[in-house]
């Protein structure tokens, strides 16, 4: 299976680094000691470390996490902290190149990694893409569905260690306000590569 786009969400004030070093992994960013805004939910971060993939372990902070649809429960819970803390517009949504879903080295998740019920996968392995609920990734409104579905709207690809910025095809943001913002903190060869767009098609309105 070809897969054309992947995507990753982060903060704004992430953007800037990520565009000059690309997108690293947690264990990576930590080791660098880089200044970083961190959305992940603590509890969910401490379940991503011992995985099972191929009966052998794997600490998933050891990847990059791209989401299959970015317009999922992730989303929608990270808009709404943001808003509620007065930040509202400060979340980008990165648009990634499909390749890193055919690396050897990535692996393929069939719902929000960090649960104990998701199944991991190494991305050349064929029955990866097989298994994912592709209804569930694209359905149109989870917000009534088992949580089963839920979790399963969050399928992932996980990059092993780091993704250069080259594979950075869009960065998607909430507000005109964002994008200037951003202007201000980049220098204009650091997205050379790909568009910037205030275009809120993949916002939640």
């Amino acid at each position: 299976m070809t897969i054309r786009k992947l995507f990753h969400l982060t903060h704004l004030d992430n953007v800037p680094g990520i565009a000059r070093r690309g997108l690293l992994s947690r264990k990576r960013i930590d080791a660098q000691a880089l200044p970083y805004v961190d959305l992940s939910d603590p509890g969910c971060q401490a379940r991503r470390t011992h995985r099972r993939v191929d009966a052998s372990d794997v600490d998933l902070h050891r990847y990059v996490q791209l989401f299959l649809n970015p317009r999922n429960p992730m989303l929608y819970r990270l808009l709404c902290t943001l808003r509620e803390h007065g930040h509202s517009g400060e979340l980008a949504i990165l648009e990634i190149s499909g390749e890193p879903a055919q690396w050897h080295a990535s692996l393929v998740a069939d719902g929000i990694a960090s649960s104990s019920d998701t199944r991991l996968f190494n991305a050349d392995d064929p029955a990866a893409f097989q298994a994912l609920d592709w209804q569930a990734i694209h359905c149109s409104s989870w917000h009534d569905a088992a949580r089963d579905q839920r979790r399963r709207t969050m399928a992932v690809v996980l990059v092993n260690g780091s993704l250069a910025p080259r594979h950075i095809r869009k960065v998607w943001l909430q507000k005109p306000s964002a994008l200037r913002t951003l202007a201000r903190q980049l220098n204009p060869a650091d997205l050379a590569h790909c568009q910037v767009d205030d275009d809120q098609e993949l916002f939640f309105s």
